[in-house]
């Protein structure tokens, strides 16, 4: 297809300046790409586009696929990138999708999955103004004279990029940027580069996606500096392009139309407004405290509702916005309880407490049909002991969610957070639950020694993992589900709840590993099992299980899930049951003994144990 190379360039292959970077050039049925064997993705991806909203539409492809064209040392497997630190990140097309599909067919469609197309972008970035500069050139209108726009994307890279591991020890350079240069021509002869209009952007990864592409210009000599790359070689440098770095000619060329690309970015703005906005901040218009509570409930629960419907991750500024809401409603609720006991007390045996520190509880996500408050739910919270710099609590907001989301437990659940410091492994250490007027604690530790290296996601998930003991694995009627020898449930067990059938309990480790987790050797990542690991995901049974323990599964896995997925969304969830977690006797404390430790080590348990002695 060596033909189709001119077909897709606007003239010719940019031109690589890097001696250290040599670019192999793949060509695809719709557009082309330029390899850098050295980053494992793009050096550029090039294609045209003419009115391709107006064309046939086919439906995404379920897959990325591995391009076999390419040596097996520089392939990449149809894996995801997973995440940078605590930033998730998107298989991120260079060539998109839906513009090839609506003018090459099928088959190019799905050329566009191929891995040699696409570059780890964060999650904010794809699904934000990327997608809204994709959705821009799409829209590029057919007029006369002007047929097709030319477009040529790619990353850009920071002195010392970070790295995705990938495929057995393959290391992706993440970018830091992204850029994007979209030729329209508009006057003949084309050759000359005053007749088109060439819009240049460069894209950080971090954009704000309320933002819109043209908040980020450039021009093609800082793109080229930034790439090392030469764009459209063949022209004369003695012409200067609509956004060169010569100022009079920026202004000269400025004052024509508008191109094709700047117009379909203008019509689409306001629909932008409604798809990609955060809702805006609720404003005090209320005249009572309950007006008040209503209004910021109301923007919490359409940020929620965005979120999950996105199935994305929530993005810094909507992070802050729900801490901010989740504080400012506990404190109204609390005015709001003061005020009415207040009122109680000025009629005969009316007494008003004394004012109490705001607690904030966790409340399922619209749509899991939980019980409502006034029901009198039981609801999964948490206290915090101490805590350094709010991680313990963030942590304990995340974990709470993902319980609540699942499930609707038959007894309230507190579960007590703190710190201790210790020269050992141990990153980590829970205690046996106990209970008390209906509500059961348990207790988990953190080491201040490990505790500030940790990820978001990494404490959520241990409070999360220690969360699913406390509502019933490993305890309970728990050890009367299994034969303790084998590790293989029983009849009884299994007639109850049939996917057990192919579950076996851990029988190796010591206490508190040993037979109150599911087998390592089988289920390895799963949340459940008795060895932390990275990438961990949640198997269907590990909700149902709940059933056997008396609480209601509110929400079902269709089928194995990383934890990842599950909990993108979850930190946009504002909490608005804290009048029910006020009747719960948060500060119980119990010293009960040590279950378990993170890593879960039966010589460092035993230890442990010994060194507390």
């Amino acid at each position: 297809m060596a033909h189709h190379l001119d077909l897709h360039l606007w003239r010719g292959a940019p031109q690589n300046l890097d001696p250290d970077r040599p670019v192999q050039i793949l060509v695809n049925q719709g557009y082309v790409v330029g390899f850098s064997p050295k980053t494992l993705q793009p050096a550029w991806s090039a294609y045209c586009v003419a009115h391709a909203e107006a064309a046939v539409d086919y439906r995404r492809p379920l897959h990325y696929y591995t391009d076999v064209r390419l040596d097996p040392a520089l392939r990449l497997s149809n894996r995801t990138f997973g995440r940078i630190g605590n930033i998730p990140l998107n298989v991120g097309h260079m060539t998109p999708n839906e513009v090839i599909n609506r003018q090459y067919g099928r088959l190019a469609q799905m050329e566009t999955f191929l891995m040699s197309n696409m570059s780890p972008q964060y999650e904010v970035l794809n699904q934000g103004v990327w997608a809204k500069l994709e959705q821009a050139i799409r829209g590029v209108q057919t007029e006369p004279g002007a047929d097709y726009a030319w477009v040529i994307v790619g990353p850009v890279f920071g002195d010392d990029p970070p790295h995705v591991s990938r495929d057995g020890g393959k290391l992706v350079p993440v970018p830091e940027a992204y850029f994007a240069l979209v030729v329209d021509p508009v006057r003949y002869p084309y050759e000359t580069p005053a007749n088109v209009k060439l819009d240049c952007f460069l894209i950080p990864q971090t954009a704000p996606r309320s933002s819109d592409p043209d908040a980020y210009p450039s021009t093609r000599e800082e793109i080229e500096r930034r790439t090392k790359l030469r764009f459209f070689d063949s022209w004369a440098r003695t012409y200067v392009l609509g956004q060169e770095s010569d100022d009079t000619a920026r202004l000269t060329m400025q004052a024509d139309a508008p191109s094709r690309l700047m117009r379909a970015i203008e019509v689409r703005r306001e629909t932008w407004k409604k798809e990609f906005d955060v809702p805006a901040a609720a404003q005090p218009v209320a005249s009572t405290i309950e007006g008040l509570i209503a209004d910021l409930q109301e923007e919490a629960r359409l940020t929620s509702e965005q979120v999950l419907g996105e199935h994305r991750q929530t993005t810094r500024e909507e992070r802050i916005r729900a801490e901010t809401l989740q504080h400012t409603l506990s404190w109204l609720m609390r005015a709001k309880e003061i005020t009415s006991d207040r009122s109680g007390a000025d009629k005969p045996g009316g007494q008003a407490p004394a004012p109490a520190d705001p607690v904030i509880a966790p409340q399922p996500p619209a749509g899991i049909g939980a019980a409502p408050a006034s029901t009198g739910a039981n609801i999964i919270t948490y206290k915090i002991v101490n805590d350094a710099g709010d991680r313990l609590r963030n942590g304990a907001r995340a974990a709470c969610n993902f319980w609540n989301r699942f499930i609707l437990p038959r007894y309230s659940i507190v579960i007590r957070l703190g710190l201790f410091t210790h020269l050992g492994n141990t990153i980590a250490r829970a205690y046996e639950p106990y209970e008390s007027d209906g509500v059961r604690y348990g207790q988990v530790e953190f080491n201040t020694r490990y505790l500030l290296d940790f990820t978001a996601d990494q404490i959520a998930g241990t409070i999360i993992h220690e969360i699913g003991h406390t509502l019933g694995i490993g305890w309970d009627n728990w050890s009367k589900m299994f034969d303790r020898k084998t590790g293989r449930f029983t009849a009884d067990a299994i007639a109850s709840l049939a996917a057990l059938a192919n579950m076996e309990v851990e029988r190796d480790g010591g206490p508190g590993t040993a037979l109150a987790h599911w087998d390592e050797a089988l289920f390895d990542r799963e949340l459940m099992t008795g060895y932390k690991d990275p990438g961990e995901h949640v198997l269907p049974i590990t909700i149902d299980v709940m059933e056997a323990f008396g609480h209601d599964v509110a929400e079902r896995l269709a089928g194995q899930t990383s934890l990842e997925e599950l909990m993108q969304g979850i930190a946009s969830m504002v909490f608005s049951r804290q009048d029910e977690v006020r009747k719960i006797d948060l500060d119980y404390f119990k010293e009960t003994p040590l279950r378990e430790v993170v890593p879960h080590d039966a010589t460092q348990l035993a230890q442990f144990v010994a060194e507390q002695e």
